[in-house]
């Protein structure tokens, strides 16, 4: 028996395998579409994100943060420790509200205003200038007759006391008595100011517990500069020496060291200040001239005959407060009235 073999035709074939090659490449093709849009949604989604983020950082740095509020502690002070030391954290004007103040409670200066400053200033006259500084600033006075010579650190105690408007007898016993009352300046220097009260109490002492105050921070002052309560080696030194030496003490300032200078050589003669130059050039009694020894000589030559140590302290006091080198308050100062170079 014969089997029939049936055989393909050619064309049908080759038709069927690019049909199948058709559909092979749109599978392909619909394959890569898929992916090519998915790809682009990730990166529109990334753009979207990055572009919101973007936004949120900018918003976040104009943002305005307010601060909070500093917690407020109260301290308060301990009545056992005495003193409370100044904080360092204070502002700078704090403390030169501080200073002020402690300046103006140790100022022997009081307020001054005349009734009328005038068209012109008045002709300046020797007698006259000395009798309105003594009239509102005190006199400062040597030591009374027959006075032991004291050392040098009773003497600026004498000082200290004399230029508080006290006479020089009672400067010269609060000295004693002070000095008397303590067998060493150890004992002294450790002692505080109120416990000097009744020590001066019968002798009438002007303002005794300030007195007593600057004393005390002299003394310190003393045996901290030179780990002793001496000041003797200033007998050997001439008159710019001994200024520049006492300079150092901050308890006495520029008037109470010229004092001490002049006291260790007998209360006599002028010696050169800045403070008191300025005072007398700018209100025109003396020339103007730039060298210490002329303007020394000429305040001997105007002033020669009258209290020239009251003078020198009063104008120096008067230069460090009032006439100052910038600003000058000229309004309250007790030279206005005769003072060629005043500003109103």
């Amino acid at each position: 028996m014969k089997v029939a073999t049936v055989a393909r035709s050619p064309s049908k074939a080759a038709s069927k395998s690019a049909a199948a090659k058709t559909a092979a490449s749109k599978k392909s093709a619909n394959k890569k579409a898929v992916k090519a849009a998915f790809k682009a949604a990730v990166r529109k989604s990334a753009s979207k994100k990055a572009a919101a983020k973007k936004a949120a950082g900018r918003k976040a740095a104009t943002k305005v943060v307010a601060k909070p509020e500093p917690v407020k502690v109260e301290v308060k002070p301990d009545p056992k420790a005495g003193k409370q030391p100044r904080l360092r954290s204070q502002p700078v004007e704090v403390q030169e509200i501080d200073v002020q103040i402690q300046r103006e409670r140790r100022s022997r200066l009081i307020p001054y205003k005349p009734r009328s400053y005038g068209a012109r200033p008045k002709q300046a006259k020797a007698g006259v200038l000395l009798e309105t500084l003594t009239k509102n600033m005190g006199k400062a006075l040597p030591l009374p007759s027959r006075a032991a010579l004291p050392t040098v650190v009773e003497m600026g105690i004498f000082c200290i006391f004399a230029t508080g408007g006290n006479s020089a007898r009672v400067s010269f016993d609060a000295m004693v008595r002070l000095r008397k009352s303590f067998s060493e300046w150890n004992e002294f220097r450790v002692s505080e100011a109120y416990e000097f009260l009744e020590v001066l109490e019968d002798i009438n002492v002007i303002e005794p517990y300030d007195h007593c105050e600057k004393v005390l921070e002299f003394v310190n002052e003393i045996y901290q500069d030179q780990n002793a309560v001496d000041l003797e080696f200033l007998r050997d030194l001439d008159a710019v020496d001994r200024l520049i030496a006492l300079n150092r003490y901050r308890s006495l300032g520029p008037a109470l060291s010229h004092y001490m200078a002049l006291g260790l050589q007998g209360f006599d003669g002028i010696l050169f200040h800045y403070s008191w130059s300025r005072v007398v050039q700018r209100v025109g009694i003396v020339p103007r001239a730039g060298s210490p020894k002329a303007l020394v000589a000429s305040l001997a030559e105007v002033f020669g005959a009258l209290d020239t140590l009251a003078l020198q302290i009063n104008l120096i006091d008067l230069g460090e407060e009032i006439c100052l080198p910038k600003n000058p308050q000229c309004r309250n100062c007790y030279l206005v009235l005769s003072c060629k170079s005043r500003k109103l």
